[in-house]
């Protein structure tokens, strides 16, 4: 049987798929990290082997196509070492940025936007040949209505607090307590010192509160909502697709928590009353298969 390799190479696995020529799911497979950022020669090797488990029992010469989604692609010369890398195999190899894997996943391949947002967030959107982003800038200079700028403005409250002489909040205290910061002081040198994954990680607070009713907490998720909304809108009139919007969303922050989705797409609709949403849980690796299709169909 012929079929077509999906492979979404992020920053904690790598996930392969096989799906045949009509979009059958047939096989998947999943190895260590794939991102090169973290570590270029681990990372090839997982997504070598990613493939080698698919061809091992499907067969190398049933497949047609291998498309990558691969985090941070776009940095250096990974595209080349990446190619370089997978020279031997036999099957038609292409790279895509994740988040345009991600693009063919939840959209087919046709015109619209695609939100991100998880640790980080950014927009991505085509229109009538012209592809454009906004955002994705990374927790120090953007990567608004992510965990990461959640879990910021937390901090950033509790440090308005302690600066005013304030009593801390409820959800603050939470904060604290969770983190195990006995002062403002050990905060701040946690976030300087840990990753952004670590810090994200602190938005947690916010959503287990939301969900027991605290306004604050509720509130920090409906900004966040907004701050994406604004995104979406600046790339809809970048790109002028304006008249009827279609606004893909994926990441933990939209897909799993209502109170985020809910108000940003309260906000986009306002603007663009004719917008089409999709939300919905599907593999990145199901992008492999729409870019194949949309190539087939386009010859």
């Amino acid at each position: 049987m012929k079929y077509i390799i999906g492979v979404d190479s992020g920053g904690t696995s790598t996930k392969a798929a096989a799906y045949s020529l009509e979009g059958q799911l047939l096989k998947e497979t999943q190895t260590g990290f794939g991102n090169l950022l973290n570590n270029a020669e681990e990372a090839l090797a997982n997504i070598r082997q990613s493939l080698l488990n698919l061809f091992e029992e499907l067969g190398e010469d049933n497949c047609q196509m291998v498309v990558l989604g691969v985090a941070g692609v776009d940095s250096g010369d990974f595209r080349e070492v990446i190619f370089e890398n997978l020279a031997p195999i036999k099957p038609e190899t292409v790279i895509l940025n994740d988040a345009w894997m991600a693009h063919y996943a939840l959209l087919d391949g046709e015109d619209g936007c695609l939100v991100i947002s998880g640790t980080g967030s950014i927009v991505i959107g085509k229109f009538e040949g012209l592809e454009s982003r906004v955002g994705g800038y990374g927790n120090l200079l953007g990567d608004e209505g992510s965990g990461y700028d959640i879990a910021k403005e937390l901090i950033k409250a509790v440090l308005n607090a302690f600066d005013k002489g304030e009593t801390y909040s409820k959800l603050e205290k939470k904060l604290l307590k969770e983190g195990d910061f006995s002062t403002v002081f050990e905060l701040v040198k946690f976030v300087y010192a840990s990753g952004k994954d670590q810090v994200a990680n602190l938005s947690m607070v916010v959503v287990e509160e939301a969900s027991q009713g605290n306004e604050q907490a509720i509130q920090l998720l409906k900004e966040a909502g907004l701050k994406l909304a604004n995104q979406v809108s600046m790339l809809i009139e970048k790109i002028g697709m304006h008249k009827s919007p279609k606004v893909a969303v994926t990441g933990s922050v939209l897909v799993k928590n209502d109170i985020v989705y809910e108000a940003f797409m309260k906000e986009v609709k306002s603007k663009y009353p004719n917008g089409e949403f999709v939300r919905k849980n599907i593999s990145n690796t199901r992008g492999g298969y729409s870019y194949y299709k949309r190539q087939v169909t386009e010859k």
